[in-house]
């Protein structure tokens, strides 16, 4: 494969025939290619939403977004969802610490996945950090980080110290979680979306027919057992809930 490495081992070798007369030194070389993980193809779209949060309108029969959310989900759409990362780790596929992630220096024999390095501790993000494996778009397009929000407070990202768990917070680092995505190294990889709390949506839905969706595509880094690197992305889908009015029922009064 394109760009795997390799190394050359040489051994030196004499031969000695049946009344001791010796050779002079031979060598012969083997070279050894090295193996790399692969992320397959693209992996489908989820979906979670917000009318599954506490207080939200959940529509009796999907409609619109949610339709389409509960096909690509194969099942209900709820507020939290996962899937496999389609990884093929190849010969180095040593996994000493399960879901360790990756702090900057390799332990042989122990792959990871992660959305960026940890540095060893839980970390806050700039915008520009989060940039670097996270793109957002809506209904009017693309999104930037730092006008993302939730009930109008900024949001907040902070990765943990190995670098496998992202949550988004409301107004602050230690504010209330609005969403968390962790990846896992076991098998072949895989990710969990949780959402716990409301998005703002830059477009304003006026039915459940034509809910608003934000989506959170996520790069994400697998290294294997000796530190050979394969990318892939991620999408999972946020469905806005809307208002429902409800009429009253006077048809039986109590006498």
């Amino acid at each position: 494969m394109q760009g795997e490495d390799s190394q050359v081992l040489t051994f030196q070798f004499t031969a000695t025939d049946s009344d001791g007369d010796v050779t002079d030194p031979a060598t012969f070389s083997v070279k050894v290619i090295d193996d790399q993980p692969i992320a397959v193809g693209t992996i489908f779209d989820r979906y979670v939403e917000e009318e599954e949060l506490s207080g939200g309108n959940e529509d009796i029969q999907p409609v619109g977004a949610e339709l389409a959310g509960a096909i690509a989900n194969g099942g209900p759409v709820t507020d939290k969802t996962s899937a496999s990362l389609n990884i093929l780790w190849g010969g180095d596929d040593g996994n000493k610490t399960v879901d360790g992630g990756f702090t900057g220096t390799q332990i042989a024999g122990d792959r990871s996945v992660v959305f960026a390095t940890g540095t060893g501790s839980v970390q806050t993000l700039t915008a520009t950090q989060v940039a670097q494996f996270l793109t957002v778009s809506g209904g009017n397009g693309p999104v930037t980080i730092a006008s993302l929000t939730s009930e109008g407070q900024p949001l907040v990202f902070t990765l943990s110290a190995d670098g496998d768990v992202l949550t988004a917070h409301a107004g602050s680092g230690s504010g209330a979680v609005v969403f968390t995505v962790s990846l896992s190294d076991a098998d072949n990889g895989s990710y969990s979306f949780d959402l716990e709390g409301v998005l703002d949506h830059p477009v304003k839905a006026s039915g459940a027919s034509n809910e608003d969706v934000l989506s959170f595509n996520f790069t994400f880094t697998a290294r294997d057992g000796d530190g050979d690197v394969a990318t892939n992305n991620f999408t999972v889908k946020v469905i806005d809930d809307v208002p429902v009015t409800v009429g009253n029922d006077n048809e039986n009064p109590v006498s």
